[in-house]
């Protein structure tokens, strides 16, 4: 039975509602991410190596894929994937908005919530 990627979603649920730390938040920002790109992956396909070649990377191949169907959703994934890359790749904040990272969280989350149904109906 292959995994239900909603799993991780309610991993960054549990990480964003426990002992508040920077370390919590980044990885429930990742967590949150990876959910909907898996969504993502499972309503529109895998990139092919063209696209991941055309727009530079896997994760925005996947994003245009999304923005091609339905450009608010893929919007919005950009955005939490804009912040999984803060969290994972920055030690320190590359822009001063990226510098609170409870709001970080909460703003994950927020997409997620906001676009979770929509993806599936892509």
């Amino acid at each position: 039975m292959p995994f239900d990627p909603l799993g991780f979603l309610t991993v960054a649920e549990g990480l964003a509602a426990g002992t508040p730390s920077e370390g919590a938040y980044r990885t429930s920002v990742g967590r949150a991410y990876y959910c909907l790109c898996l969504v993502a992956r499972n309503r529109v396909g895998s990139p092919t190596k063209k696209e991941i070649k055309k727009h530079k990377g896997s994760h925005l191949a996947m994003v245009a894929k999304v923005r091609a169907r339905d450009i608010r959703v893929g919007s919005q994934l950009d955005g939490l994937r804009k912040l999984r890359v803060e969290a994972d790749y920055h030690l320190s904040p590359s822009e001063a908005r990226y510098a609170n990272w409870g709001a970080n969280c909460r703003d994950a989350r927020l997409i997620a919530q906001n676009i979770l149904e929509p993806l599936r109906k892509i």
